[in-house]
């Protein structure tokens, strides 16, 4: 058996932006393999570093290139550039935070960001957009396929009661494709939370 360091790495399927954890523990930009921009860039909370947005364009994709593509995904900077022990040229950064989007709340203050899986489960459903009206209310908007029944609806209510558990009220209605709720960009996000709790 091999044993060695197990060492970090960030990327995603849309292959625009890779970043890598070196044997120093920086975390590197790997320049050519996507151009990254950092957007929006806000001061943390203490002040010593600064958080932003990842925007970035494929170098490499030639099947389907990406340019400025908003990951969605937020990332901690270092307030002036520095270099690595580990001698790579690459740019650092200082942490990565993951996908800005909004999760489900319980009642009993679970953080519930697994709901995008629950549409995978049902196979009657077009479309299926969780919004969380309050803190133990919970709206179900379906676009109905027309393969949908009671029993799909049945499912549904199963699999989404077996992630949120009881306490949450749940509210199952059938919608068209044009009142789902977009982002500015048109996206149409799984969940959506008119509530604002903090860890």
């Amino acid at each position: 058996m091999l044993h060695g360091p197990v060492l970090d790495s960030y990327g995603h399927m849309e292959r625009t932006v890779a970043i890598s954890e070196c044997p120093d523990g920086g975390y590197h930009v790997n320049s050519d393999y996507g151009w990254v921009e950092f957007t929006d860039p806000q001061p943390s909370d203490n002040g010593t570093s600064l958080r932003a947005r990842i925007v970035a364009t494929s170098l490499h994709n030639m099947a389907m290139p990406l340019v400025r593509y908003d990951t969605g995904d937020d990332i901690e900077l270092f307030t002036e550039t520095r270099p690595c022990s580990c001698g790579r040229t690459f740019p650092l950064i200082k942490a990565l935070h993951g996908r800005r989007e909004d999760a489900i709340v319980t009642p009993d203050g679970s953080f519930i960001t697994a709901m995008y899986v629950v549409p995978e489960l049902i196979v009657g459903a077009r479309f299926i957009q969780f919004i969380q009206e309050s803190a133990d209310m919970l709206a179900v908007h379906v676009v109905p396929a027309s393969g949908w029944t009671d029993t799909e609806q049945s499912l549904l209510e199963e699999r989404v009661r077996s992630l949120v558990g009881k306490g949450m009220a749940l509210r199952i209605h059938m919608i068209g494709e044009k009142d789902l709720v977009r982002d500015i960009s048109g996206k149409i996000r799984t969940v959506i939370s008119k509530t604002r709790v903090s860890r």
